[in-house]
């Protein structure tokens, strides 16, 4: 993990990654949660939403609107899973503008504003009536297939309407109540569909502060948001939680303009997504794959290899990649989909990650995905699980750090998460007694790239 250098001002833990010489690390927890930035067509921006369900996101955010990117990715997510730990950051660009309407009093002078609550284009009518006491109004907001009714409203208690779509307020000078008018519909709302890399990236500082594990910019590919991107994965500390991006590459590249284009890529932690498809239910429509990926990697365990995992909901694929291009592109740090011949699914060929190991490191074992992942488990774990030891003036603290580390440690080698480890070594510094530094060394899974089977021709003599 690349960090500045270490100010010794309040209690803290950190988690400080070098490459080891003979063992590399892995990791303990389930890193499933996925952060997500893009456009949609209703809803609050920049304000981080969390859910479970895509029918729960669908009636914060909207439904698929062309244009829109964030459902794109969004629907990929969930076509993995039903139920998945998912936080969203809708963006949106210039021309974002929440839908109004002014509504006159019996003298065609202005009376009342309705104003949708968030920028969208989403159908919003109101309708005024005479209130059931004297002297009010009724106001009638339909949205969603459904109306709400708000009852005895007056010019100066409109502020009191609390509605999921709009809000309510009297004009500027205004000295009568609106005057009955049948349903009419609320105009001017656009989404902001046209967010700009720049928007992009201030959604991902938004993300910065929230504890997720997996984050893409929806649909996103320029190198801007890239950078990004890998920058978050580099820079995010344990507490905030360690994220691992998914990136796209452009539309339509070949496997040639794929692999020159990652010459540029290159970041502590992430995993580039290849190619673009389109859904089994929504034909005609080509999506990147990032919300795909980031499905499968919530899926499984941290220390498993997203290798030969089954990608739902897709119908085609834009580039039919072949072994060779196979082979060119994971070389290249790319982990693309391909088309399974002999079970017809949609698989993702490797779990090779975009990170490759500094000159100095001694292998390039940590440039798959899984061993990464396995990694930034272990330091989430240890980070965790560590924190009774901050601002203790227990001579023994050392020790019973090594003590509560290899405990963790050997819970997770029987359950089959790591290999081995090593047994932890921890001390106080001598040159800083408020500083305890622990050594941990621990043997990761790796997954079975190579299966090679050597098949002879059997004589059919037997030995005695």
């Amino acid at each position: 993990m690349s960090m500045q250098e270490p100010q010794y001002v309040v209690p803290r833990i950190d988690i400080i990654e070098q490459p080891a010489v003979n063992n590399n690390p892995p990791a303990v927890v389930n890193m499933g949660r996925i952060g997500l930035v893009g456009t949609f067509s209703w809803g609050p921006v920049g304000v981080p939403i969390h859910g479970y369900s895509e029918e729960w996101f669908e009636s914060q955010l909207g439904d698929y609107e062309a244009g829109l990117t964030g459902w794109l990715s969004m629907h990929g997510i969930f076509m993995q899973n039903a139920t998945q730990d998912v936080t969203v950051i809708r963006i949106a660009g210039a021309s974002a503008k929440q839908a109004s309407g002014t509504f006159n009093d019996a003298n065609n002078n202005p009376s009342a504003v309705v104003t949708a609550l968030y920028p969208g284009d989403k159908p919003i009518s109101v309708s005024w009536q005479a209130g059931t006491n004297p002297n009010t109004v009724k106001l009638i907001v339909i949205a969603d297939g459904t109306s709400q009714t708000y009852d005895n409203l007056t010019l100066t208690n409109f502020n009191t309407v609390v509605d999921p779509n709009v809000s309510v307020a009297a004009a500027q000078g205004a000295t009568a109540l609106p005057a009955p008018i049948a349903s009419t519909p609320l105009e001017g709302g656009d989404p902001g569909a046209d967010a700009q890399d720049t928007d992009y990236v201030n959604g991902l500082n938004l993300l910065a502060n929230v504890p997720v594990h997996i984050v893409l910019c929806a649909q996103q590919s320029s190198t801007t948001v890239q950078a990004a991107l890998l920058a978050l994965g580099a820079n995010n500390s344990v507490g905030n939680g360690l994220a691992f991006p998914v990136l796209n590459m452009p539309e339509g590249d070949d496997q040639e303009a794929i692999v020159t284009a990652m010459e540029s890529v290159q970041g502590i932690r992430g995993v580039v997504a290849s190619p673009w498809g389109t859904f089994d239910d929504l034909p005609g429509v080509t999506v990147a794959t990032d919300g795909h990926y980031a499905g499968v990697l919530a899926n499984i365990s941290a220390w498993y290899s997203p290798s030969n995992q089954t990608v739902q909901g897709l119908s085609s694929l834009q580039n039919s990649y072949s072994d060779d291009d196979v082979y060119d592109l994971t070389v290249a740090r790319v982990s693309p989909i391909t088309l399974d011949p002999l079970t017809g699914n949609y698989i993702i060929r490797n779990g090779v990650s975009t990170f490759v190991m500094p000159e100095n490191g001694d292998s390039d074992d940590w440039s798959q995905i899984n061993v990464r992942r396995e990694f930034d488990n272990l330091e989430t774990g240890i980070y965790v699980g560590t924190q009774w030891a901050k601002s203790s003036v227990d001579p023994n603290l050392p020790t019973q750090l090594a003590t509560w580390i290899d405990n963790f440690l050997l819970t997770a080698k029987k359950n089959q998460e790591i290999t081995d480890y090593q047994p932890t070594t921890a001390y106080r510094d001598s040159t800083n007694q408020r500083r305890v530094v622990t050594s941990i060394s621990v043997q990761p899974l790796y997954a079975a790239d190579f299966i090679d089977n050597y098949v002879a021709q059997w004589s059919g003599a037997t030995s005695s």
